[in-house]
């Protein structure tokens, strides 16, 4: 009887602990993102269903694959993480607010800039 409610007690809590969280597709926010933030002119986020890319400065960029993303609504305002790796096998993540009304990121360690989905031509 005890490990009944033990167990209980249990899937109750790990339940909780993901309430506001949930899996979201990376496609969503398909596209490159630019920015015109004097020091960031020519970077840029590339995202794909199974990709995310950085620009670091003229043509260089550092490509990852996306190993998932997450919406997460539990703690007041609503943000996303794109978790990732690198060919090592090394993991990351990165973490936005958007704002569907502008259509604007801004990354949670940097809320001051705005980046914007390029137009296609």
């Amino acid at each position: 009887m005890y490990l009944r409610v033990l167990y209980v007690v249990l899937i109750a809590f790990l339940a909780g602990c993901s309430i506001g969280r949930e899996a979201v597709d990376p496609k969503i926010f398909a596209g490159t993102w630019e920015t015109t933030a004097a020091k960031y002119a020519d970077r840029f986020i590339d995202i794909r269903r199974n990709s995310i890319a950085f620009g670091t400065g003229g043509q260089d960029f550092q490509s990852y694959t996306i190993t998932g993303m997450v919406l997460d609504s539990s703690a007041g305002r609503p943000h996303y993480t794109i978790y990732y790796k690198d060919g090592s096998g090394d993991g990351y993540e990165v973490s936005f607010y958007f704002d569907a009304k502008s259509k604007v990121i801004r990354l949670k360690h940097q809320e001051q800039i705005e980046w914007k989905r390029r137009s296609r031509s």
